[in-house]
């Protein structure tokens, strides 16, 4: 396909990154729960997801993805570059 102006090489890795997060038996296994029993995330995995900055993500972009002590998603995006398209 074409290439799209919204979306640099930070996105791809991101979205590379997340699928990995996500392929994590703990973190599936918890996601296939939560969608049957309609809950939230068990403490656990929202430990990880915050540790990961997934939670911080969820703000948008902003100093705050600075605060994250391990990067975004191990440091795949730099606070800096992060905009609404990595959410």
């Amino acid at each position: 396909g074409l290439p799209l102006p919204y979306f640099k090489k930070s996105h791809f890795a991101l979205r590379k990154a997340m699928r990995e997060f996500m392929a994590d038996p703990e973190i599936m296994d918890d996601a296939l729960d939560c969608e049957e029993t309609m809950n939230g995330p068990n403490k656990d995995v929202r430990k990880k997801m915050a540790a990961a900055g997934l939670t911080a993500m969820g703000l948008g972009p902003g100093e705050h993805l600075k605060l994250v002590p391990g990067g975004l998603l191990g440091g795949v995006v730099k606070p800096e570059e992060f905009d609404h398209f990595h959410e």
